[in-house]
């Protein structure tokens, strides 16, 4: 079926009235248009020479040359995929230097998901359609009907349907793009673009009815019995710079509810801090960066920094202990408050030097939780993500504690329906 064969009546009937509309106002400013260019009729008679109109008219006063934009030197900091160390450059500021730094401060998933917008080009520029015109030049009733087509009859490359969630990150990422080439409608909100929204609404009904929308790729949340078999086949433990790296992880990423790889890539180590509470007991607090959902444009922050207790009664197990050990191991150098927190393992010197004076990898970072259940032999879809879900399914309420760990976090009620939505599926 191609995009040729929908009947859109409807639709058609609708933009060729708009477009009599459009002739006849583009008619009568035609007749302005003429009427002002005829010359003005003046008695030849009574005047030996012709006299045109503009001789009366006043001359407008020369419009001034534009202000220079003045320049500005702006100090930008920098942090270097290689070494994850931070380092601060200086530019003179133009409106191409400005936007350029706008667009390094944009998150990166965002940047991937509006990356759509090369399919919808492509799939535009195909026949039967064949435009090749600029976005921005589309009027807004044909752009209604290439969005509605091409979330119609978008397909993966081996010709499998898409999930209806990436339908609707397809239409979002298609409304940021044209956001800002400064597109003159809104096709979220304006009533032009109402059949491309009801086309995706229909769209995700109809691969809903078909079994898609039921998040195959879920990943798992970790029970007690697979921690234990992380623990029982070394992947995590206290012995070697491997395990040792990886109880680090496990514990920040559980016990923080850190996602993915990129709160631990930016992870600083003067943002963990090792104090004592008015008891003498010692505890990490963590002072937090910036996040997926709190990343410095609103006033949403933590009510208080999450804190990490000791466990006394399980020193093998306790996050202050590994903490200890990994800060005993750690080069002196990388021992600034800007350093990156997780440092390369050191396989060349014989056991005498645990850690490398530069970063663990982001790809190593991404699959550390996959790298640890496929040694330990668990079942299951696990990633880093289930990690965050372990933490949901088990820390719901603002202290809580189990056999090993002891957590203070900063939960409220909706947060808590959050949770049990994000776990089980539902908020019940």
């Amino acid at each position: 079926m191609e995009l040729s064969d929908v009947n859109f009546e409807i639709l058609h009937d609708l933009v060729f009235d708009e477009e009599d509309d459009m002739d006849g106002f583009v008619n009568d400013e035609e007749n302005d248009t003429m009427l002002s260019k005829q010359p003005l009729q003046t008695n030849e008679t009574l005047l030996d020479v012709p006299v045109s109109a503009s001789q009366f008219m006043p001359v407008p006063p020369p419009v001034p040359p534009p202000m220079p934009v003045p320049e500005t030197t702006i100090p930008i900091q920098q942090t270097s995929e290689s070494t994850g160390i931070s380092s601060e450059r200086t530019f003179t500021s133009g409106i191409s230097d400005l936007r350029d730094y706008i667009m390094s401060k944009r998150n990166p998933n965002t940047v991937r998901k509006t990356g759509c917008i090369r399919k919808f080009v492509d799939w535009i520029a195909q026949p039967p359609r064949s435009d090749v015109r600029p976005l921005c030049d589309i009027l807004p009733f044909e752009m209604d009907t290439y969005i509605g087509g091409f979330l119609l009859f978008a397909q993966k490359d081996d010709g499998s349907h898409y999930e209806p969630d990436t339908l609707t990150s397809f239409h979002r990422g298609i409304d940021r793009h044209l956001r800002e080439i400064n597109y003159a409608y809104n096709i979220m909100t304006s009533e032009f673009f109402s059949t491309s929204r009801q086309v995706l609404q229909s769209r995700r009904k109809e691969l809903k009815q078909r079994g898609l929308g039921n998040k195959p790729n879920r990943a798992e949340p970790v029970s007690e019995n697979e921690e234990n078999a992380l623990w029982e086949s070394g992947q995590l433990g206290l012995d070697n710079p491997k395990s040792l790296l990886n109880i680090i992880w496990y514990h920040n990423t559980k016990l923080l509810g850190f996602r993915g790889c990129d709160e631990n890539r930016q992870l600083k180590w003067g943002d963990l801090e090792l104090k004592t509470d008015e008891n003498g007991q010692e505890y990490l607090e963590f002072n937090e960066r910036s996040t997926k959902t709190r990343g410095g444009n609103s006033t949403h922050q933590r009510s208080f920094n999450p804190k990490l207790f000791a466990n006394p009664q399980n020193l093998s197990r306790c996050p202050i202990e590994s903490y200890k050990l990994y800060a005993k191991h750690r080069p002196v150098e990388m021992n600034t408050g800007e350093s990156p927190f997780y440092l390369a393992v050191n396989h060349n010197e014989n056991g005498k030097k645990w850690f490398k004076n530069q970063p663990v990898g982001k790809n190593k970072l991404s699959v550390m939780m996959k790298t640890m259940a496929n040694n330990a032999c668990l079942v299951g879809k696990k990633t880093n993500q289930s990690l965050r879900k372990t933490l949901h399914k088990t820390f719901t309420f603002w202290r809580c504690t189990d056999d090993d760990y002891a957590v203070e976090w900063p939960y409220n009620c909706k947060q808590c329906e959050q949770l049990r939505s994000c776990v089980y599926g539902s908020a019940a």
